[in-house]
C-alpha cells in the first residue's frame, strides 16, 4: 500500500520522492525517528488493551503462515499455467 501511494504521488507530479540523501524531504534518520515514534504509540495502545507479547507472537506467526500459503498458492498457479501452456 505504501509503495502504491509513493508511485501515485510521483505520478501526480509532486516533489521528487528521492532527492540527495532524502526521501520525501526527510533524511533516513528522520524517517527512523518517525517510525520509532509511531511504533511506540502503537505499543502503548496494545498494552492499554491488554495485549500480551505471547498473543502478538501468535498473531505474527499466523500472519507469516498465511503469507507462506499465499506465496505457495501463487507459485503453484504460475507453475500449473506454465505446464498447461507447454502441454
Amino acid at each position: 500500500m505504501v509503495f502504491e501511494t509513493l508511485l501515485r504521488y510521483n505520478a501526480e507530479g509532486g516533489r521528487p520522492i528521492f532527492s540527495n540523501d532524502e526521501i520525501l524531504n526527510m533524511t533516513v534518520e528522520q524517517w527512523a525517528a518517525e517510525i520509532g515514534l509511531r511504533a511506540g504509540e502503537i505499543a502503548k495502545e496494545l498494552a492499554a488493551k491488554g495485549q500480551t507479547k505471547e498473543q502478538l507472537l501468535l498473531w505474527k506467526q499466523s500472519q507469516q503462515d498465511r503469507l507462506s500459503e499465499i506465496v505457495r498458492d501463487k507459485f503453484e498457479m504460475m507453475l500449473n499455467a506454465d505446464i498447461g501452456a507447454q502441454g
